[in-house]
């Protein structure tokens, strides 16, 4: 942040947000599954899966998206309202950008496929459809397919009936496989304590981390940060000929740090 100049902070083509240095990590590998341990009052669903939400929404219009809950009532007294908070945090606002529990106007985006009952429902204003999926019967999700799985609170989840749900992440895989999100998964959760029933199923996620590929990425995002920088500084000083340059390094840029995630 101190190294950016005063007149990028202060043009209207950026959007100034501040963010603790693991949402900073987190935002730069944007990576097909996260698997995140926070702690209380950590922001893990306000500002997280939130912001996570949005990126998928915008990367995968049309998609469906499954947001998994041990019960319904954990979902809509404790996950929903934090992740429509989160939501409103940054900027989306019910009735514009998202509807909950009912048809979405005709003029939005629709779904990939048809939706014929919209009760614990969310739709988003370029036809994303995402479903709440209770634990206590994971039989009604999992007949269905869905493009991403979002989960918090997992410590409450079983590693079982979850399983269950797995095979329903899957396709179109024409219409969505450009999307570093296809098919990936979204799970916080603070720690387990097995003592109190809780499940600790997140902890066998580690072994799957790769981290020399988590590493390339952050370097393709730090290289594809400078690009988009020196980009917003030649628009600044209204140089046409270095934004034309510099527009096709941002999009060489992009590519790879897709590809690499």
């Amino acid at each position: 942040m101190s190294n950016l100049p005063k007149k990028i902070l202060e043009s209207d083509d950026v959007e100034l947000r501040y963010a603790n240095w693991l949402r900073q990590v987190v935002d730069m590998i944007s990576p097909k599954d996260l698997y995140l341990y926070l702690g209380r009052a950590a922001g893990k669903t306000t500002d997280f899966v939130a912001e996570r939400l949005q990126d998928i929404v915008y990367d995968m219009p049309g998609a469906f998206i499954a947001v998994v809950a041990d019960t319904y009532m954990n979902a809509m007294k404790n996950i929903l309202p934090s992740l429509m908070e989160g939501l409103a945090r940054k900027g989306w606002i019910e009735g514009i950008h998202y509807v909950k529990d009912k048809r979405p106007p005709d003029k939005w985006g629709k779904p990939y496929k048809p939706v014929f009952e919209y009760k614990h429902t969310i739709t988003f204003f370029n036809g994303v459809h995402l479903k709440i999926v209770s634990m206590d019967r994971p039989s009604t999700g999992a007949g269905d397919s869905y493009q991403h799985l979002l989960g918090d609170e997992s410590k409450y989840l079983k590693k079982k009936k979850l399983d269950k749900l797995i095979p329903a992440i899957r396709g179109e895989y024409l219409r969505f496989h450009h999307s570093p999100y296809y098919r990936g998964r979204t799970f916080t959760s603070d720690l387990a304590n097995p003592a109190d029933n809780e499940d600790d199923w997140m902890m066998e996620m580690a072994k799957e981390m790769k981290a020399d590929q988590i590493i390339l990425i952050l370097q393709v995002a730090k290289q594809l940060n400078a690009y988009k920088l020196k980009f917003l500084q030649a628009k600044q000083r209204d140089d046409k000929k270095a934004m034309k340059r510099l527009q096709k390094y941002v999009d060489k840029w992009e590519d790879r740090w897709r590809k690499v995630r």
